[in-house]
């Protein structure tokens, strides 16, 4: 879950490093959009690592509850602390946090998918040297 939310955390600074280069001011929106999301998400994923199984469920009810309330309380200091916030890249930001997290499970399966390969690939290659030289 750690990994969802710091690949989360990438694709919100890829995406502001992009809306930087539009405009300073839509570029710091888009970030603090993202990251009024990415911040909650990743202090749920390590309150759900500390949790013991018997806490899960628990953790699991009131993690969501304190998350949301924590991004909106963030990204009402996000729209206060910038002086004219672009609110449709705030949104935007918000937006990419969101839907990266849908891609970034995508991306770690990937990830160990070919660390996998790499893994099987090198065990064969032992196996069949193995085999020729008997």
């Amino acid at each position: 879950m750690i990994q969802v939310a710091l690949v989360q955390g990438v694709m919100v600074m890829v995406f502001g490093a992009l809306a930087l280069l539009h405009s300073t001011s839509s570029g710091a929106s888009l970030l603090l959009g993202g990251f009024s999301v990415v911040l909650p998400n990743l202090l749920f994923a390590w309150r759900m690592k500390m949790a013991t199984a018997e806490q899960a469920a628990v953790v699991w009810m009131a993690g969501e509850l304190v998350k949301l309330m924590l991004t909106v309380a963030l990204l009402v200091l996000a729209a206060r602390w910038l002086e004219t916030p672009i609110w449709p890249a705030l949104l935007a930001g918000v937006v990419v946090a969101v839907l990266s997290l849908f891609w970034a499970p995508l991306a770690l399966g990937h990830a160990r998918r070919r660390q996998d390969a790499h893994r099987i690939d090198g065990r064969l290659r032992q196996m069949s040297e193995s085999k020729d030289t008997k």
